[in-house]
């Protein structure tokens, strides 16, 4: 990133809305020339271009020159992963930089599934790969917990999302898969012990059931319990009632009647 970053040209273009046009540019970066043009529109498309700008220098800052050019993010160019790295890269902004909007209230289907998807993998090893241009290492991850055949169906897929044929069943297929992969990880890693029952039963409302509700949560959630039930409380929303699962010798039903 310091690399680039000293090298690195920004401009602003003036620009005007067409009539009828699905996709509006407002920024992009050139990593052949490393430089950033941020689009200007008249006073009709209200846009923070300081948010522009942090998304932009997110992907100079994840570029990275190969032997067969440049490949950026979470993406192998003009091939897939397009959709997960702009999501991942929109959900980073929101996440880090912009103060006025949460990537938990954005409307922005590949936010919400870049945050799925790193929900299974986890916060470091997802900036990991994007930071590095190493989609290959983040399939390989994924891999534990699904096909590589349908880990590249589903990134196919998301890419999909821009055709203006794509339809809602599409994004339910994703959040489905989605969905899936994070319960046989939580599985995999409660039957390894690596997470308590408890931790689970949080885990799986966070990933699963309120995923499939299209919800997300951010890691500042808090976990509201009492008795054998709890709900999840983030940024003035709060959750359904999930049951907690009580083991036996927590129990104190089962503790009162063993007694006896």
């Amino acid at each position: 990133m310091l690399y680039r970053l000293k090298r690195l040209s920004l401009k602003e273009e003036e620009c005007h809305l067409k009539v009828f046009s699905s996709i509006i540019s407002l920024g992009t970066y050139q990593s052949e020339t490393n430089s950033i043009v941020l689009n200007i529109y008249d006073k009709a498309l209200p846009v923070d271009m300081k948010d522009i700008l942090f998304h932009e220098l997110l992907h100079m800052a994840s570029t990275k020159t190969t032997q067969v050019g440049f490949i950026t993010g979470l993406e192998v160019p003009d091939i897939f992963g397009d959709a997960l790295n702009e999501g991942y890269t929109e959900y980073l902004t929101e996440k880090y930089f912009k103060t006025k909007t949460h990537y938990t209230d954005s409307e922005d289907y590949n936010v919400f599934f870049a945050k799925g998807i790193e929900n299974i993998v986890g916060k470091e090893f997802m900036e990991k790969c994007y930071f590095n241009a190493n989609i290959g290492l983040l399939i390989k991850e994924l891999e534990n917990y699904s096909t590589r055949e349908d880990i590249l169906k589903m990134l196919f897929l998301m890419d999909r999302g821009n055709d203006p044929f794509s339809s809602s069943e599409n994004i339910r297929r994703i959040t489905e898969e989605i969905s899936k992969i994070n319960a046989r990880k939580l599985k995999q890693d409660l039957e390894s012990g690596f997470i308590t029952q408890d931790e689970y039963d949080v885990e799986y409302a966070i990933k699963v059931l309120e995923y499939r509700k299209y919800h997300l949560w951010s890691e500042d959630t808090k976990v509201i319990k009492e008795d054998n039930s709890f709900i999840l409380s983030d940024r003035g929303r709060t959750s359904s009632l999930y049951e907690r699962t009580i083991s036996q010798e927590k129990n104190p039903q089962f503790q009162k009647k063993y007694q006896e």
